[in-house]
């Protein structure tokens, strides 16, 4: 029935968030809220921000915003696929659920912007983030919510930015270092300009041959900016065979899932349990073969204190190393499939 005049909105007493009750079960934040709760998500808290000091002068600079917060949002962004700073700010400045999952009472409460958020992220680094991640597990494990069974499994993660074959990559490479030529060394980059960007690359064979050809002639200038240095080092690697993504990642590597489906990132290979909670995890370039060693996987779920005892693998898995390294779990009490006898079949093939 069509109505001239809208009722007003009543959000009830809390406001826009009372209408998170209304939102599906399924929506993934709602449901990493609970997980949370049962690993003692206020000890973690404090657990983190106490580890965070170490990343922070006690003295100088302003408070840092609640780990809560920023970690959200950077938990947000992975989830959704977000890559911009700036979006995830302008997301959770007005997105009722967002704000909630970072621990925000009300649309008043203050959180990072693009260019702090970019910061802490460069502050922790790699190490950072891991010891986040083991103080997660670390308390999962005190509050008994991590079972002794794992499934081994990878996923493919897509690269950031626009994904590049080898023409697109060796074109793209002589655009951006002839651009940065041009502020240094104008005459040289004209030169190059006129000899090398209006040459039409057709076939990967003339792509990597006028490459070579290029770098041979760039690599005659003695000085030459960071910039354009590290775009001739993408380019070289590119040429000597490692399958590169693009300038922007320059750590991704085209990969295959199957013969038919090609993807330009990482692979993220997991050790979660049986109800989905993630104990271990081991980031791969796309080329990689994930299935040959799984002992490092292993190896730092038992740093972490963690006693797996049975694991399921995919088909990729079977290797005699593989094979090699479970037989000797295999006296610590870990079961896997890769005891049965189609799997010892299929490792014959793969040695």
């Amino acid at each position: 029935m069509y109505h001239k005049e809208l009722s007003k909105l009543n959000f009830g007493l809390y406001g826009p968030f009372k209408v998170i009750e209304k939102l599906k079960e399924d929506e993934p934040l709602l449901r990493i809220k609970p997980i949370l709760k049962q690993v003692q998500g206020d000890e973690l808290t404090e657990r983190l921000e106490t580890k965070m000091g170490a990343y922070y002068s006690p003295n100088e600079g302003r408070p840092a915003y609640p780990i809560k917060k920023s970690l959200g949002m950077i938990l947000i962004q992975h989830l959704y696929s977000i890559h911009s700073d700036r979006i995830i700010r302008r997301l959770c400045l007005t997105d009722a659920l967002f704000r909630h999952f970072i621990g925000c009472h009300s649309f008043e409460d203050l959180i990072p912007d693009d260019t702090t958020l970019g910061k802490f992220r460069k502050r922790l680094g790699e190490e950072g983030f891991r010891e986040i991640f083991d103080e997660l597990v670390k308390l999962a494990l005190e509050a008994g919510q991590i079972t002794p069974f794992r499934i081994i499994d990878a996923t493919h993660i897509n690269a950031i930015g626009k994904k590049l074959g080898v023409i697109k990559f060796i074109t793209e490479g002589i655009k951006r270092v002839i651009k940065e030529m041009l502020m240094k060394n104008e005459e040289f980059a004209k030169r190059l300009k006129e000899e090398f960007q209006s040459l039409k690359i057709k076939t990967k064979r003339s792509a990597r041959k006028i490459g070579k050809r290029f770098i041979k002639e760039v690599s005659k200038l003695k000085e030459m900016s960071q910039k354009a240095r590290k775009v001739i080092e993408a380019m070289e690697l590119s040429l000597a065979g490692e399958p590169m993504v693009n300038y922007t990642d320059t750590e991704a590597r085209w990969g295959y899932k199957r013969d038919d489906f090609t993807f330009g990132g990482y692979k993220g290979e997991i050790l979660p349990t049986e109800k989905g909670f993630v104990t271990g995890f081991r980031v791969l370039s796309g080329n990689r073969n994930e299935g040959k060693d799984i002992s490092p996987l292993i190896e730092e779920e038992k740093r972490r204190g963690i006693k797996p005892k049975e694991a399921v693998e995919d088909r990729l898995y079977p290797s005699a190393k593989n094979f090699k390294y479970l037989n000797k779990e295999k006296n610590n009490g870990v079961k896997s499939d890769f005891f049965s006898l189609e799997f010892r079949a299929k490792i014959k093939m793969k040695k």
